[in-house]
């Protein structure tokens, strides 16, 4: 799975960073603090591991920074930070399962719209403008990869690599919509199964593929195993959509043969979609590091998060925590927009100032955090509001009566 572990070990992947918050409003503290450090550890990653493994190029996470510092002491806890990125994707799924009900397919949209574009925007224009700041390249080359990231074009380069996953994200809201729209939502939990064991097979397919390459198969199986528009597609990233939705299914349903086994086989397959990303991955190749790691940690949170909605259901929690949970759950989507370009380029300035390697990481991180609290706390929900004002005028799709008391609730969920 070469060309897709490139970008597992090369890109950090995005996902639904937004709040995870039930349609009441109550947080669910578990999702919010999984989102916050899984988009920590893909910030740890990128600046303690991939700055200094990723190949030199023109833009990107290196050229922002410059000068990339080594952090071979980090390794043990820097190298598997890319598997933040199966953490997002399983509490999407999770999250946007929640959200679809009992709503339209005009509401959906517009809440993914209003979760989505006003941080998408905002910290797109910052990359763009950074970009002029570290690179020599022309405006020839870099508005066309801007444009590409504003409308989420399927297909990149964009300003910023992370965005190819919030194209898979589109893709899988996409499919939510038509549910709805079609009022198959109801038939979700039948979905869910049919999906989970299609997934399960294709990676079993996988394993056969690469254990038996004579065989007739093996060749297209791996062939779609590689290829990018099987992320697109959720052959190969579905896997941990579907955990998610599992997950929603025994919360709201309780537990089931089937939903367990559904539940298993979605597990199954995004393990053995991480031990193979794991395989190519640098630490793996050149530091001797186990693939096993990735995997054991997907699965140790994905039960924090099955356990978290267990605590939410029982109603028992500080509102101190509550409310720190929140903060963190808001800031993790703007977070990881802006590290990747902007803060590798404040990360880099620190570097050149003569800072040492790990106050000048710590204080990049602190900076990130920073920013990403404050978008989150003043200027996003501005964004919101007036985002939400423009669709309240816009064609039938997305047209409804629109009161802030609407836009609030759709920045929860």
């Amino acid at each position: 799975m070469t060309a897709r572990v490139r970008t597992a070990a090369g890109e950090a992947r995005s996902a639904d960073f937004g709040g995870g918050t039930a349609p009441t409003g109550r947080t669910i503290i578990g999702l919010d603090i999984a989102r916050f450090l899984a988009a920590l550890g893909v910030v740890v990653y990128h600046y303690a591991f991939f700055s200094w493994h990723e190949p030199a190029g023109a833009t990107g996470l290196r050229a922002a920074i410059g000068s990339p510092v080594a952090y071979p002491g980090l390794l043990p806890l820097s190298w598997w930070g890319w598997v933040g990125v199966e953490i997002f994707f399983v509490i999407s799924g999770l999250v946007i399962c929640l959200s679809a009900e009992n709503r339209s397919s005009a509401a959906f949209l517009r809440s993914r719209i209003l979760r989505i574009a006003p941080a998408l925007w905002f910290f797109a224009t910052i990359s763009l403008v950074v970009t002029f700041l570290y690179s020599s390249a022309t405006i020839e080359a870099v508005l066309p990869m801007y444009l590409r990231s504003i409308v989420l074009f399927p297909k990149g380069p964009w300003v910023d690599g992370v965005y190819w996953t919030l194209t898979v994200e589109v893709v899988f809201y996409g499919l939510i919509c038509l549910l709805i729209l079609s009022g198959w939502i109801t038939r979700l939990q039948a979905i869910v199964f049919s999906a989970s064991m299609l997934v399960f097979g294709f990676y079993i397919a996988v394993l056969v593929a690469r254990a038996r390459p004579e065989l007739g198969f093996a060749g297209p199986v791996l062939a779609a195993a590689d290829a990018y528009v099987s992320r697109l597609l959720l052959l190969t990233t579905g896997a941990y959509f579907l955990v998610g939705a599992n997950l929603y299914l025994l919360s709201r349903d309780g537990w089931s043969a089937s939903g367990a086994v559904a539940l298993a086989a979605s597990l199954g397959a995004g393990a053995v979609g991480l031990w193979l990303s794991a395989e190519n991955n640098a630490a793996v190749l050149l530091h001797a590091r186990s693939p096993a790691t990735p995997v054991l940690i997907w699965l140790v949170v994905v039960g924090g998060l099955g356990l978290s909605l267990v605590f939410h259901r029982s109603g028992q929690s500080s509102p101190g925590l509550r409310n720190l949970a929140r903060s963190a759950g808001l800031a993790s989507y703007p977070l990881y927009l802006f590290h990747n370009i902007g803060g590798a380029f404040l990360f880099g300035l620190l570097i050149a100032f003569g800072i040492g390697a790990y106050p000048a990481l710590l204080l990049a991180i602190a900076l990130c955090v920073a920013v990403s609290v404050g978008f989150a706390t003043w200027i996003e929900p501005a964004l919101r509001r007036e985002l939400g004002r423009r669709l309240a005028r816009s064609p039938n799709l997305l047209r409804a009566e629109f009161s802030t008391s609407a836009v609030k609730r759709w920045d929860r969920t």
